[in-house]
C-alpha cells in the first residue's frame, strides 16, 4: 500500500481503497476532472496494468469531454498531481497516464495550480 491507499484489480472491476474515495471526496475538483481521473483509473488500473496509453482524443471519445476541455483539465490534474505521467508521447504513441494513489502528493486546492 502506497501512503494513501492502493487500486487493484480484478476481472471486470476496479478497485479502489476506500482511503483514496475518502481523499477524491474532499478535493476540491471540477466534474471534468472527475471524469478524467474516472477514465484514467477505468483503462490503467482497471485492466490491470499501473498506467495506460491515452491521448486526448481517447479521453474525449470515451467520455464525450471535448479535446480542448480535457487538454486544460487533464493539463491541471497533472500539475495538482492527481494523473501522473508516466512516459511522455512520441510521434507514434499517446504519452502514457496513471492515477496517482499517494494521495499526500496531491496539490488539493486549484489556487495552488493555477486552476
Amino acid at each position: 500500500m502506497i501512503n494513501g491507499g492502493d487500486i487493484n484489480s480484478n476481472s471486470n472491476y476496479t478497485y479502489v481503497s476506500n482511503d483514496v474515495i475518502d481523499s477524491l471526496l474532499r478535493a476540491d475538483l471540477n466534474g471534468i476532472q472527475y471524469r478524467i481521473i474516472y477514465i484514467v483509473l477505468r483503462f490503467a488500473d482497471g485492466i490491470q496494468r499501473k498506467d495506460h496509453p491515452m491521448s486526448l482524443k481517447f479521453i474525449s471519445d470515451n467520455t464525450g469531454i471535448n479535446k480542448s476541455n480535457v487538454s486544460s483539465e487533464l493539463k491541471k490534474l497533472i500539475d495538482r498531481k492527481f494523473i501522473i505521467v508516466t512516459k511522455e508521447p512520441s510521434y507514434n504513441s499517446p504519452r502514457r497516464l496513471s492515477f496517482n494513489v499517494n494521495t499526500s502528493q496531491w496539490i488539493n486546492s486549484r489556487n495552488k495550480a493555477g486552476g
